[in-house]
Formats: C-alpha cells, structure tokens, sequence
C-alpha cells in the first residue's frame, strides 16, 4: 500500500492567491499580505492578525506581546518539538518543563499545579498529534494563578 507523506487539499482560491503573489513578486509582506491580514482578523473578530513565517515565529511573536522577559518561568510539555520552548529562551524567560499525559501526550494538568511558581508567568499548551490539551483545566488553573495561556 502506498500512503502519501503529504496530501493536502488546494482549491482554486488558494491556487488564485499563490498566483496572485507570485505575480506580484512581494513573497514578504505586500498588498496580498495585508488583505489576509485584515479579512483573517475580520473572520476572528479581532482588531489585529499578523501573519508569520512560521509556528515559531508566532509563539516569539506571542511571548514577546504577552511581555515575558528574563526572570520568567513558562511551563511547557517535555514532549514537544523545540520550537515549542526554544522561543521562550529567545525572549529571555526559562523554559519549565512539564510532564504529559501518557494517553494523549499533551502537557498534564497535574504536573502544571505541581510546577507553579511566583515567578510563573505564562503555560504553553501543545496540542500533539490530533489530541487536544485539556484546555478546560488549563485554563482554570492559568485563572486561578493569574498566568497566561499562549498555545501552540
């Protein structure tokens, strides 16, 4: 049996945008950017969206606006890829890792509360493999100690 590595859906919208930048040679940035920009937060109900590189760039991006900085804690499941703690190095806080949970291998809730410090700021919630982080729990316990969720 062959099984694709990758079989992504395209419509011809998205075919129509791809082109669209490619003719307009602006592959950073640029008019098409700004348009998926606003249409994209318009859709959120949000002011602002900002569109990226990359996950990683998002969460730098994240962390940088939620004004962690050195001396902060941030907790983050110990099965991640890198990208998930290597940002928060990158704006200067610590990285603090959590166990999973063996069933959906998403950060346990459990080990959050058990890592809590004063100088928690921030978790980091990594939805892995089509299982969804607890985000019920997660978000009761980030209410009660006052930190804030970035997830990826």
């Amino acid at each position: 049996m062959n099984i694709p590595l990758s079989d992504i859906y395209v419509d011809a919208g998205a075919i129509d945008a791809v082109s669209r930048v490619l003719a307009s040679k602006r592959y950073i940035l640029g008019d098409e950017t700004a348009k998926f920009e606003s249409e994209f937060a318009q859709k959120l109900g949000t002011r602002y969206a900002v569109a990226v590189s990359s996950g990683t760039a998002a969460l730098f991006l994240s962390m940088l606006a939620s004004k962690l900085e050195k001396g902060d804690e941030v907790l983050v499941p110990s099965f991640s890829f890198i990208a998930s703690a290597s940002p928060i190095v990158d704006v200067g806080a610590e990285p603090v890792f959590c166990d999973v949970d063996p069933e959906t291998l998403t950060i346990d809730p459990r080990d959050i509360r058990e890592k809590i410090t004063r100088r928690t700021k921030a978790i980091i919630p990594v939805h892995l493999f089509g299982h969804p982080a607890n985000m019920d729990e997660i978000a009761e316990i980030a209410e009660a100690a006052s930190l804030q969720i970035i997830e990826d």
